[in-house]
């Protein structure tokens, strides 16, 4: 069992934002993933079969659920945008943003021998070309950043089901970032 000092540590040493610990694990049904997954295949952003952290090359769908299965806790990242979402530009710089945040507190997090699951909106975006468009394997499995839709996280309603409000400001976004920690005993 970890000692939440140690999380709160990790966290704390690469991120003074908002951070919500102690959370329990989504549990998404086969429904929710088919549906995300469903969205996914769409490809409006263009990642769909390309991306390793999207479908098909994130795993299938029963691998996805019976990886969150394996962590006891969760913590939410939020963090607030002023932007005007049509300057799409903006938002990826944006999302880009908390994909990093996310990133920095997973390292730190393995750095201390704690294991997670860093999830955030969209496709990872540390390399400039996944290797996932030549067909190959992430060539950095230990940064990359998976999809919350991947796994088929339906955010609005962990955050109404937990109890956590999203607060609407005119001209700003609220993103979110979600990572599973604590792994149960196998």
């Amino acid at each position: 069992m970890l000692h939440e000092e140690s999380v709160i540590d990790s966290v704390a040493s690469v991120y003074d934002g908002e951070v919500i610990l102690d959370l329990p694990v989504p549990e998404p049904t086969m429904d929710e993933i088919m549906l995300c997954r469903g969205y996914c295949s769409e490809n409006t952003c263009g990642n769909y079969g390309i991306s390793c952290t999207c479908p098909p090359k994130c795993g299938t769908v029963e691998h996805c659920l019976e990886h969150l299965r394996v962590y006891e806790k969760a913590m939410l990242i939020r963090k607030r945008y002023y932007l005007d979402l049509s300057n799409m530009e903006k938002v990826e710089e944006c999302s880009n943003d908390l994909e990093t945040i996310c990133r920095n507190i997973h390292v730190s997090l393995c750095g201390n021998g704690i294991r997670n699951l860093a999830l955030t909106g969209g496709p990872c975006r540390y390399c400039a070309e996944c290797s996932g468009v030549s067909g190959s394997e992430c060539r950095f499995p230990n940064l990359r950043i998976g999809s919350i839709s991947t796994y088929g996280i339906m955010i609005d309603d962990y955050l109404r089901d937990n109890g956590i409000e999203s607060e609407d400001v005119e001209g700003a976004v609220m993103l979110y970032a979600l990572i599973m920690y604590d792994r149960k005993e196998e």
